[in-house]
């Protein structure tokens, strides 16, 4: 039987069956020996489509792995659970995303894994890490606040104490920064952001060194967070305008910041391209740019930022982010809805907070809604 021709589709094929033909025993059992490679067994285990998204990301991130999984949160998880086993720690800064903070503050206690939660700031020095930490996690940017964290030295002090770095950057795409690049060693994005950026797909990933990736596949094969391979297949879709919508995306957040940091009605701006941002240069040094969100208070708390939020027209009132819609949400009672005042001072977040995802419309009709939305909610 001759082989089959060459494959010259212009657009990666979409393979959808759950199980792939075998040709003998011998070729099955050098698949289970890893010898095979372009051969696939089981839709749970791994998939042509996925794969081929897999090795797309882990380019665009300049690592040796990538590992997709069916939202952000199982990729964050799974990522987590490879590398800590009972008795282990893991540190993580205090202002990170609700979900991941109620998985390190609820669910992983209850299965024998230690987590400490500290400010940012410490993950850098030595002492905050004990002879049971065995990862370090933070964000960068961080979700709402906008806060960087100082990727060189949060490795530098976790390499030293033989401990991994993990770091959720997907407030911080490809184009913008490369954490990987500066030393850490698991890289994850919640592919359903920037990397899609159309709102309709849901996934997550891990990226890195394929030692650490491993690990990461290996459980994604028990506990079954796999991404379907037709949301890979559209995600791989996003991927190609990534670059051309997200500059001009950066472009527009920055026009918005430097209005809103001027209006009177606005009492804070949290934007790092602002030169009054507490991180401007770590921005300027760590990230090729500041991003597409924009965070800003107003005063008054919740019932303020609530009437700010009800009068916008166009930027859509949605979850989520990193969509060519522009969109915003309130903190409080979206991203970190169920935390505490104690936990939300914590992590940064106020009651007047209002979180802008710039999209691709026009800088003049977004401004002009916010400037309508602030006018209603003083009047």
């Amino acid at each position: 039987m001759s082989n089959p021709p060459e494959r010259r589709d212009l657009v990666p094929p979409l393979v959808r069956s759950v199980a792939q033909r075998f040709g003998s025993a011998a070729e099955l059992e050098r698949y289970n020996r890893g010898e095979a490679e372009g051969l696939f067994l089981y839709g749970r285990y791994d998939n042509p489509t996925v794969a081929a998204v897999e090795r797309e990301l882990a380019g665009m991130q300049q690592v040796e792995s990538g590992c997709l999984f069916a939202s952000g949160m199982a990729a964050a998880t799974t990522a987590v659970l490879a590398h800590l086993k009972a008795g282990d720690e893991l540190v993580a800064a205090r202002n990170i995303y609700g979900g991941m903070h109620k998985f390190l503050a609820h669910v992983a206690p209850a299965w024998g894994l230690s987590t400490r939660l500290v400010d940012a700031g410490e993950l850098a020095e030595a002492n905050t890490l004990r002879p049971n930490t065995r990862l370090v996690y933070f964000e960068s940017p961080v979700n709402p606040t906008l806060r960087l964290v100082d990727a060189v030295r949060v490795v530098k002090a976790a390499r030293a104490h033989g401990a991994l770095t993990l770091v959720d950057s997907t407030f911080g795409p490809p184009p913008m920064q490369n954490l990987a690049a500066l030393g850490v060693d698991l890289v994850i994005h919640s592919v359903t952001k920037y990397l899609n950026g159309h709102s309709d797909v849901l996934g997550g990933v891990v990226l890195g060194a394929r030692q650490n990736v491993e690990p990461v596949r290996k459980l994604r094969r028990v506990l079954g967070g796999n991404m379907d391979p037709a949301a890979a297949w559209e995600l791989s879709r996003g991927l190609r305008t990534l670059e051309v919508r997200f500059a001009r995306q950066q472009q527009t957040a920055q026009q918005l910041a430097e209005n809103l940091a001027q209006d009177p009605r606005v009492a804070k701006v949290s934007y790092p391209g602002l030169p009054g941002h507490p991180d401007h240069a770590l921005a300027k040094a760590q990230m090729r740019g500041f991003g597409a969100m924009v965070t800003f208070t107003v005063s008054g708390g919740y019932p303020a930022a609530a009437r700010v939020f009800d009068a916008l027209e166009l930027f859509a009132r949605a979850a989520s982010l990193g969509s060519v819609e522009s969109l915003c949400s309130l903190p409080v009672i979206s991203s970190h809805a169920g935390l505490s005042p104690k936990e939300l001072a914590a992590a940064g977040v106020e009651p007047g907070m209002v979180r802008l995802s710039v999209g691709l419309e026009s800088p003049e009709a977004l401004w002009a809604d916010l400037d309508r939305a602030l006018a209603r909610a003083a009047a």
